[in-house]
C-alpha cells in the first residue's frame, strides 16, 4: 500500500511539474487559425490553451455566422450575446490564470513532501481545496455560458437552437459508436469488465 502511495504521488508530482513549469516557448500556440479541437486560447500573451467548457462551445456554435442566419440571430442579439460572453471570459481567464498559479503552487509542495518523509501536507490540501473551488466557479461560468443564450434569444430560437444541437449530439454518438465497432472489429471485442458505456 505504502508503495502504491508513492507512486501516486511520483505521479502527481511530475505531472504538476510539468503542468507549472512548462516553458511557454515550447509549443507556440496559435492565436488565429486551427486551435486543438476542444481548446481555447485563454490569454495570447501567455501563450496557454486551455480545454474549453461545454458553454464555450455553444456559444462557438451559436456565433457561426451559417448558425445564426439559420436560426434568424439578429445583429442586435449577436451583438449583446458577443458582449455578455466578453465579460464572462475575462472572469474565465482570470480563473484560469489563478488555477495555473496554484497548480505550480502544489507543484513545489508535493516536491517538498517527497523530499521530506513525515513532512506536513496540509499546505497541499489547502491548495487542492483552492482549486476545486475555483473549478466549481468555472462550472458555473458554463453555465452563465448558456443562460445569456437563453436570456437572448426568443423562445423559437432557442427551440431551433435545441433541435440543431440535438441533431449534433445524435451524429457524434453515431460517429464514436461507429468508431468503437471499429476498433473492436480490429482488435476483437473487448472483455466484459473493459467495456466503456
Amino acid at each position: 500500500m505504502r508503495t502504491l502511495i508513492c507512486f501516486t504521488v511520483l505521479f502527481a508530482s511530475l505531472f504538476f511539474t510539468r503542468v507549472a513549469f512548462a516553458d511557454p516557448q515550447e509549443k507556440p500556440v496559435p492565436t488565429k487559425g486551427h486551435i486543438p479541437g476542444g481548446m481555447r486560447v485563454c490569454n495570447p500573451s501567455s501563450n496557454t490553451l486551455v480545454r474549453a467548457s461545454s458553454g464555450f462551445w455553444l456559444e462557438r456554435k451559436v456565433t457561426n455566422p451559417e448558425f445564426m442566419n439559420k436560426i434568424g440571430i439578429s445583429e442586435e442579439q449577436a451583438s449583446k450575446l458577443k458582449e455578455a460572453w466578453k465579460l464572462i471570459e475575462e472572469e474565465s481567464c482570470k480563473i484560469e490564470d489563478e488555477i495555473r498559479l496554484l497548480a505550480r503552487q502544489q507543484a513545489e509542495h508535493v516536491k517538498k513532501a517527497l523530499a521530506e518523509e513525515g513532512s506536513d501536507t496540509s499546505a497541499i490540501m489547502e491548495v487542492i481545496e483552492k482549486i476545486g473551488k475555483l473549478r466549481i466557479d468555472q462550472a458555473k461560468l458554463a453555465m452563465k455560458r448558456v443562460i445569456v443564450i437563453r436570456d437572448y434569444l426568443t423562445p423559437e430560437q432557442r427551440k431551433m437552437v435545441r433541435k440543431i444541437i440535438e441533431e449534433d449530439q445524435q451524429k457524434w454518438r453515431a460517429g464514436r459508436e461507429e468508431a468503437q465497432r471499429h476498433r473492436e472489429h480490429k482488435q476483437g471485442p473487448l472483455p466484459p469488465e473493459r467495456k466503456t458505456e
